[in-house]
């Protein structure tokens, strides 16, 4: 991401914003025109762009699909991406190079970044706490807190937790809840739906009868009739065809959750291997007297032999949505305001 961003700004690409003024201002007179302000692109808003079902050509609002009467996305725009390319894009992103490994010039490693936030809404940064003992041993602990203890609007409680305290935690509550359960693949089915071909069919049978009626050979008129036959034999075996809309499929990956888990060397492995099954967890208060609040994805939510190979899950689902219905949920129970959500 911080390559694409780098090599777009280098090459001068136009945010989208820039793009949309430039758009916007074709074919208005200069005083009206409006300017454009240089924005850069930075990784974030070219990360949820790449993760919106929009590529697909989904009509979207708020970072939700539309779903129509029947509870499926509504297309409204020609796709840029097909499905399968979609579902290939996605899994690139979630294991893009470097993720979980810490950056270059020797920053603070923070293996659960995108992983833990504060019940605020804003990420969990590390950072190194040095404290010096009463026999002069210098003492390093390491703690993740609130990122807005670094910014000017500093949330109403930050959350500040041990990393080891955190750590620990956040394995009980992953493993308690989905220990038992396989992570899962989704891939794309593509939906059949014949209504276009049978549209063109019927408006080619419109055709050849205007041309019957034009035709003088009985040559003609015969091979006309032939096609006419085999239009509406078409026609009648794509409508006895039940129509599929484009659904995700489920499938294990393999082994339970803990095992993988316990087959992960260091937290740089299992903080990747979070982030791809898309886990969160909410913190407040501190490890000392705080609570963690987990959001787990309904892909891990059934056992197993709950989930049979190839079941169709309806819909295009965005990777966050789920997590950002529970953030506001969460808050809302806590009777606080709507916070600050962070798509990953």
């Amino acid at each position: 991401m911080y390559a694409v961003a780098r090599d777009w700004n280098g090459r001068g690409v136009p945010s989208a914003r820039d793009h949309q003024r430039r758009e916007q201002n074709k074919g208005l007179p200069g005083h009206e025109r409006r300017p454009e302000k240089g924005t850069r692109w930075s990784v974030t808003p070219l990360r949820n762009m790449l993760r919106s079902p929009a590529l697909t050509g989904v009509m979207m609002h708020r970072s939700e699909p539309v779903l129509d009467a029947e509870g499926q996305p509504v297309v409204w725009a020609d796709a840029v991406l097909t499905p399968e390319q979609f579902a290939a894009l996605q899994d690139s992103v979630l294991t893009e190079p470097g993720e979980g490994k810490p950056r270059q010039g020797g920053s603070r490693r923070t293996p659960l970044l995108g992983i833990a936030f504060c019940i605020c809404g804003r990420p969990m940064y590390a950072r190194d706490q040095k404290n010096r003992l009463a026999d002069g041993t210098l003492r390093v602990l390491t703690y993740y807190q609130c990122r807005s203890l670094s910014e000017m609007d500093r949330c109403d409680a930050p959350s500040v937790w041990r990393a080891e305290s955190l750590c620990r935690t956040v394995e009980q509550r992953f493993l308690d809840e989905a220990g038992d359960r396989s992570e899962m693949r989704r891939t794309y089915a593509p939906g059949r739906d014949h209504s276009a071909a049978i549209a063109e069919l019927r408006g080619a049978l419109t055709n050849l009868t205007t041309a019957i009626g034009r035709a003088v050979s009985p040559m003609a008129v015969e091979a006309f009739t032939q096609q006419m036959d085999e239009h509406v034999k078409t026609i009648t075996r794509l409508e006895a065809e039940p129509a599929a809309p484009a659904r995700r499929l489920e499938e294990p990956t393999g082994a339970p959750c803990r095992e993988r888990w316990r087959a992960m060397e260091d937290w740089e492995a299992r903080a990747t291997f979070l982030r791809r099954t898309g886990v969160r967890f909410y913190c407040e208060g501190t490890h000392r007297s705080g609570d963690v609040h987990m959001y787990l994805p309904t892909t891990l939510r059934r056992p197993v032999h709950d989930v049979g190979e190839g079941e169709g899950v309806s819909g295009i689902e965005c990777h966050d949505e789920g997590a950002r219905r529970f953030f506001l949920g969460l808050r809302r129970a806590k009777g606080l305001g709507p916070g600050f959500w962070y798509a990953r």
